[in-house]
């Protein structure tokens, strides 16, 4: 028994992380809405959560709509530094915390245009940083111990600035 202890594992305190991906309408939001306490956070176009909601099928849940990069890592950071009555935080989608990334490294960096922006992938190589920010927020939600579930079309959109 000696060498099985030595092995033991502690477990750790942080929660999981789990992504559902698949088409859409194939229940990725409405199996996420079952999730212990869930708070959805979700981009501007994404309005599944309200329609389900509505329609019934899922238990009166809380959701934020965040419209900027910025607004996304303020709650993210506010949530992480808190104690709050949420078990679970959905990010509804990926592809959309993707977009509002691109978006804000296109306003932050000196793109004259959307063609730039794409040249050479210049575009996602200076989202890199954006990204980990973005990974170390979850990484402090979990360690909190909140669930974290992400939320992940299986259909490719294209990003496309508004300019």
């Amino acid at each position: 028994m000696d060498k099985l202890k030595s092995l033991l594992q502690v477990p750790s305190k942080a929660a999981g992380t789990f992504v559902l991906y698949g088409k859409p309408g194939i229940g990725k939001t409405e199996m996420a809405a079952y999730f212990p306490k869930p708070l959805f956070i979700c981009d501007p176009s994404e309005d599944g959560i309200a329609d389900l909601i509505n329609l019934g099928t899922v238990p009166n849940v809380e959701y934020a709509k965040v419209p900027t990069y910025t607004d996304l890592k303020e709650l993210l950071d506010e949530l992480a530094s808190s104690k709050h009555q949420y078990r679970t935080v959905v990010l509804e989608t990926i592809g959309g915390v993707e977009t509002l990334i691109h978006l804000h490294t296109y306003k932050e960096g000196q793109y004259k245009s959307q063609k730039d922006f794409e040249r050479f992938n210049d575009g996602a190589k200076a989202s890199r940083g954006y990204v980990r920010e973005m990974v170390e927020r979850l990484q402090a939600l979990r360690n909190q111990g909140t669930t974290v579930v992400l939320t992940a079309h299986a259909k490719a959109q294209r990003f496309s600035n508004p300019t």
